[in-house]
């Protein structure tokens, strides 16, 4: 089985991307995904680079700051994190 269908059926198991949330859908996705007890590992090499622009998601500092705090809040209501 190639990545591409896994990939799809952990999105599918952890209910996908929220679209509640506004630049910090990723960050929901992960936290997701740990708590449903996959294993994650760091590594130090840059993947990809990061860029914020005046026009970006990113750059929207007060709406990036909400969406934080409902990521987190999110998580909390959900009681499987320590």
């Amino acid at each position: 089985m190639s990545s591409a269908p896994r990939a799809r059926a952990l999105l599918d198991e952890v209910g996908g991307f929220c679209e509640e949330l506004f630049g910090t859908e990723d960050y929901d996705l992960w936290l997701r995904i740990v708590e449903s007890g996959y294993e994650i590992t760091v590594i130090a090499e840059p993947l990809y680079v990061y860029r914020v622009r005046p026009s970006s998601v990113s750059s929207n500092l007060p709406r990036m700051a909400r969406s934080l705090q409902l990521t987190y809040r999110r998580a909390l209501e959900r009681g499987t994190l320590t």
